[in-house]
């Protein structure tokens, strides 16, 4: 049997680095625990402490004194990304016509009418797989908005468009082959 022992020296140097070493164990575990909202405010996160999570599909209910509107839409980014979006075609009259959340909103602003937003994920899916050829994200934004038509009652089926998820890839895979050039 080996046994070793410690001089004075090397537990002083020992110590402090295994006390350093704890420490920084317990800011990872609690960064981990928040990678999924990273809001300075976390009480005012817009998707329940889960704003960076990506590849959904959620809800936006838009409620006021006499109406409740419903508007479902998808994201490939962190849903934050496309919260700003949303929040700044809300703030900029420029982008008052960019979706029909934005449109809606920004009749009920016309009107003085008092509104609020609460934001949920119906669903996570995958986008645009090379490998299928294939995008459950924009298929199941499809889906809700044509199967359940009480969910985004503010949603105008006559647009719904090729999957951009697919355009984003493909134009991704271009940009990369003319760097390689």
């Amino acid at each position: 049997m080996i046994q070793y022992t410690l001089t004075s020296t090397s537990q002083s140097l020992i110590i402090p680095y295994t006390k350093f070493l704890t420490v920084i164990s317990k800011s990872t575990n609690s960064n981990k625990d928040n990678k999924n909202c990273d809001c300075q405010k976390p009480e005012t996160c817009p998707m329940d402490r889960n704003c960076n999570v990506e590849s959904i599909i959620y809800q936006a209910e838009v409620t006021s004194q006499t109406t409740r509107e419903t508007y479902t839409g998808l994201c490939d980014t962190p849903f934050k990304l496309r919260y700003r979006n949303h929040t700044s075609s809300f703030h900029n009259e420029r982008y008052r016509n960019a979706t029909e959340l934005s449109k809606h909103v920004w009749n009920l602003k016309d009107q003085n009418i008092h509104y609020n937003i609460k934001w949920h994920k119906i669903k996570q899916a995958r986008s645009y797989s090379n490998v299928s050829k294939q995008c459950n994200l924009c298929l199941g934004e499809k889906y809700f908005i044509l199967s359940k038509p009480e969910m985004p009652s503010l949603n105008n089926q006559n647009k719904l468009t090729n999957c951009k998820c697919r355009a984003a890839d493909i134009l991704g895979n271009f940009v990369e082959k003319l760097s390689l050039n």
